[in-house]
């Protein structure tokens, strides 16, 4: 894993090492000793920091250019960090296009006083920057380094802030922070004292969406290859890997593959599963049995479950100066990156990104057919449905056709009163506890009646380089980073262009995945219909922390920026009608057993953290 950073003055006046070595020292967690290369050329400097191996000098090519990259490319074959040089040399967009992996980086031409700025098709690395027209550009693989260098102050964007915690997109290139954009994933970007120029080296084609004409059989063939590929050049080269490992059908399949390869060469994968807490006299199995059925499917799969220990630490932790994300040790992520780290493992697998491509659920797909008169397929699924699910027809129709083909203010109503998806009555749980903000966007989620068009949202939905950056971000702290093959880009492009009667056929949902691993999953977790709540004892946890929580509330009550924000007293009387313990871990069972959480019952754990986040970082 690497981080970069640098910066470059626009009026000529030379870059400051001591600038350069505040960013790179803010970038830096205790405990870990990364390799650091710098570079100062005139009014540039970059540095780029290196937590698996020494690093010399910055990589530079024959006409002087000066490359600062986190990379792995994947395609072509060859040195990373060459093959990124050789495309940013050309100076156009379309070289770098051609390369596939993950990437984040900056390159200084010094001939024409340019820098070029690239970040991955699928944003799996983190690209931050500031621009002063006139005065200068820097650039960090973590905003904290671009608030060490002193270019602007720390300042939250509220905005942006609430509509995270709403659910609402705000599109790919703002951050939590006033003045700090993103790198949007795809984009090129050169910066010259002339100005800033952007374009684009990847965008998904539109026009190859559903265009697949092969049989069922051929794409999951196909993506079975794929996919495997996916996996082979994400491990590293020598040693062993981790892997999240939840019993879905996403990360089973993967750590599945990953530890099959990695036992031709004698090694092991480390596998991850998030399982419920112990609670007196309540047994809560969750994802255990699905995670023992994956792990019988490869002996060397070391199984590690992660389960919370520190209610605590749980409900009012340690947060991330970066990210409305926790960071203490006892939070379930940071366990997982803690114990790869000490395991002298670099690369960490996620099946993040497989419900909006190649594992997508076929929402609309019937209402689609339906209104393009394909009533073959129709009748033929109504039936299949009925012969898997049970569901009649009035079922079918309630649940397969309607939220599509109504109109979409009926839709929001319908998620207003909680008759939607349990994701939407948990983000309607949420909005009486925020303070409405200008421009905070409209609610992401919304469905059409095509599949098609469902899932060139979901693919182009903000959410998912966010989550890769969430990660990327944590695993920084251990010097270790995160991989994800189902965000590889042939993948991606060829789920892309399956039509959407592969993802529900014959009854089931995200059929051509499911017949792409036959090989791979065991028949308990490859038709599985369900997947479960990874902690459903959340509740139980506050009713557990209840004084805690209201110190907590007491000592931000006069808190400006939290005031101004949420509902104090809102979430202060949430709080005090927790229900007792007992009552709680009864309805941890029954949110294991239903899979959805009652709509208002305490208070959803991102709001908490996001109060306890203005505490800490003010």
């Amino acid at each position: 894993m690497r981080l970069i950073c640098g910066f470059t003055h626009m009026n000529g006046q030379a870059a400051e090492a001591e600038r350069l070595e505040r960013m790179i020292q803010a970038m830096i967690e205790p405990g870990l000793s990364p390799h650091i290369a710098r570079h100062l050329d005139g009014p540039t400097a970059l540095a780029m920091l290196d937590f698996s191996q020494v690093a010399g000098e910055l990589p530079q090519g024959a006409d002087g250019l000066v490359l600062a990259a986190d990379a792995q490319i994947h395609e072509p074959r060859g040195d990373s960090e060459a093959l990124l040089l050789a495309a940013l040399q050309t100076q156009r967009p379309e070289a770098v296009g051609q390369l596939i992996g993950d990437f984040g980086a900056a390159a200084w031409h010094p001939g024409s006083g340019s820098l070029i700025c690239v970040r991955d098709a699928m944003g799996v690395r983190p690209f931050f920057f500031i621009h002063q027209p006139g005065e200068c550009f820097a650039f960090a693989s973590l905003p904290r380094g671009l608030h060490a260098a002193a270019f602007i102050p720390r300042a939250l964007d509220h905005d942006y802030l609430l509509a995270e915690l709403a659910g609402h997109g705000l599109g790919p290139e703002r951050s939590l922070f006033q003045g700090i954009e993103r790198l949007a994933p795809g984009q090129w970007l050169r910066v010259s004292p002339q100005g800033v120029e952007r374009r684009w080296h990847w965008r998904l084609d539109r026009t190859e969406g559903g265009r697949h004409r092969g049989t069922p059989q051929q794409a999951a063939a196909q993506l079975a290859t794929l996919v495997t590929e996916a996996v082979r050049c994400r491990l590293p080269a020598t040693g062993d890997a981790a892997a999240h490992l939840s019993g879905g059908l996403d990360s089973s399949s993967l750590a599945i593959i990953a530890a099959r390869l990695l036992g031709e060469t004698q090694r092991s994968l480390r596998g991850y599963s998030f399982l419920p807490s112990y609670i007196e006299g309540v047994r809560l199995e969750g994802e255990g049995p699905y995670v023992d059925a994956a792990l019988g499917q490869a002996p060397n799969i070391l199984s590690q479950p992660i389960r919370i220990t520190d209610a605590a630490a749980y409900i009012l932790p340690q947060m991330d100066p970066d990210q409305l994300v926790p960071c203490d040790p006892a939070f379930p992520e940071m366990q997982v990156c803690a114990d790869t780290a000490r395991h002298g493992i670099t690369t960490i697998l996620s099946g993040w990104g497989g419900d909006e491509g190649p594992t997508f659920n076929g929402r609309g797909a019937l209402a689609e057919a339906f209104l393009h008169g394909r009533w073959r397929y129709l009748a033929g699924e109504f039936k299949a449905l009925a012969r898997v699910r049970g569901m009649n027809t009035l079922a079918i129709l309630r649940a397969e056709l309607l939220p599509y083909l109504l109109p979409e203010r009926f839709y929001r109503w319908w998620e207003h009163w909680g008759k939607g998806t349990p994701y939407a009555r948990h983000r309607a749980a949420k909005q009486p506890l925020l303070k409405a903000g200008r421009g905070i966007g409209q609610p992401s989620g919304a469905l059409t009646a095509s599949a098609l068009e469902n899932r060139w949202q979901l693919l182009n939905a903000h959410h998912l380089a966010k989550r890769c950056e969430h990660w990327a971000l944590l695993g920084a702290r251990h010097g270790v980073a995160f991989a994800y093959p189902l965000r590889d880009r042939r993948v991606v492009e060829f789920a892309w262009s399956l039509p959407s009667t592969m993802f529900l056929r014959g009854g089931w949902k995200r059929r051509v995945f499911r017949d792409a691993m036959a090989a791979v999953l065991p028949a308990q977790i490859r038709w599985r219909h369900t997947k479960l709540t990874p902690f459903p004892e959340a509740l139980w946890l506050q009713t557990l922390q209840r004084e805690a929580l209201q110190r907590h509330m007491a000592e931000i009550a006069d808190h400006a920026q939290a005031a101004a924000l949420f509902d104090l007293d809102a979430i202060a009387q949430r709080i005090a009608s927790l229900p007792p313990a007992e009552q709680a871990a009864r309805l941890a069972l029954a949110e294991e057993n239903s899979r959805m959480a009652s709509a208002g019952a305490g208070v959803p754990l991102s709001i908490l953290h996001a109060t306890v986040y203005l505490k800490q970082h003010p």
